[in-house]
């Protein structure tokens, strides 16, 4: 089965990071077996015309995309498009903009299906009941409407054991043609990225992240390292940028990081964000040892009563 992802346009910026949510799709429907290519069009910034003449060629036989809300309104475009090119191919879009307003985007987008929540699990289990033409209110964590009525099924279960997903498709990215070539700080190009952590206990109330006031969880170390690896054998990176909001959420972890670091002889620069009130001295230094060189930490407003009002 041919099945094509869509990493939709987002900003007017050069593209710095590419989209990891859907290289983590693109990994699982790879040791599955399907067929999968992709269409970039933040990293090309392709036109509304070359998008659909890309579209007329590919021919694919299920459609996922993955975005944040921001991208609603070109998300919005893309599948009426699409639509009047394949009106029988599937849309699946998944992603924050799928998991935090799902009723929103099923009334106004013209998409056929919704991952909500992690779509390593469900993504295989919705296009193998579409194959087998089974009963899709079966199949956790997805939306869709049906004979003109709004359907959320039962929330699929957290991925507990993170080690066990798929490496992401980091080959289906322009990775040194387009993500390599701009930079994000004073890293040194070329920068890889990737995720460790997922969850997040705490309850800021600004917070988008589908994981908020959930149970975090980690690959572990090794996983990490072994990631870390491939990226520098195969797209010999000089620079490292963690994408978690809470890298440092374990510090016995960090500490495992680095000393696989040194150990593996891994000389990188590499960034975290953090909250300030997880660091420590001896935390930082061990960092620094072992080639951090960045760390964002957010700083909220001086008033503590905005604080406590935004539960920061």
């Amino acid at each position: 089965m041919n099945i094509l992802l869509i990493s939709p346009l987002l900003t007017g910026r050069k593209p710095v990071v590419h989209n990891i949510g859907l290289s983590y799709i693109g990994g699982v429907l790879l040791k599955n077996g399907y067929n999968v290519s992709l269409l970039d069009i933040e990293a090309y910034k392709y036109s509304n015309k070359e998008v659909i003449e890309y579209l007329k060629i590919n021919n694919p036989e299920i459609i996922c995309i993955g975005t944040i809300i921001t991208g609603f309104n070109y998300v919005k475009f893309l599948c009426d498009e699409i639509k009047k090119i394949y009106p029988d191919v599937p849309i699946i879009l998944g992603n924050n903009i799928a998991t935090t307003i799902p009723k929103i985007v099923l009334e106004n987008i013209n998409v056929d299906f919704l991952v909500v929540g992690e779509g390593e699990i469900t993504i295989i289990d919705l296009i193998e009941t579409l194959q087998n033409r089974g009963n899709l209110s079966n199949v956790k964590g997805i939306a869709y409407i049906k004979n003109d009525k709004i359907i959320i099924t039962e929330p699929r279960e957290l991925i507990q054991d993170l080690d066990s997903i798929p490496f992401p498709a980091w080959h289906l990215f322009p990775l040194k043609e387009i993500y390599f070539k701009n930079r994000s700080s004073k890293l040194t190009s070329p920068i890889g990225f990737i995720s460790t952590t997922r969850g997040c206990p705490y309850k800021c109330t600004f917070c988008y992240h589908q994981f908020q006031n959930k149970k975090i969880r980690m690959h572990s170390a090794q996983r990490v390292i072994d990631e870390i690896k491939y990226l520098i054998e195969n797209y010999n990176i000089k620079s490292l940028g963690f994408t978690d909001d809470l890298f440092i959420i374990k510090k016995s972890r960090v500490y495992e990081i680095c000393d696989l670091m040194d150990k593996e002889n891994i000389k990188l620069k590499w960034r975290v964000a953090c909250r300030v009130d997880l660091i420590n001295e001896d935390l930082l230094k061990r960092m620094k040892a072992s080639g951090c060189v960045e760390l964002g930490i957010g700083v909220e407003p001086g008033s503590q009563t905005i604080l406590n009002n935004i539960k920061k």
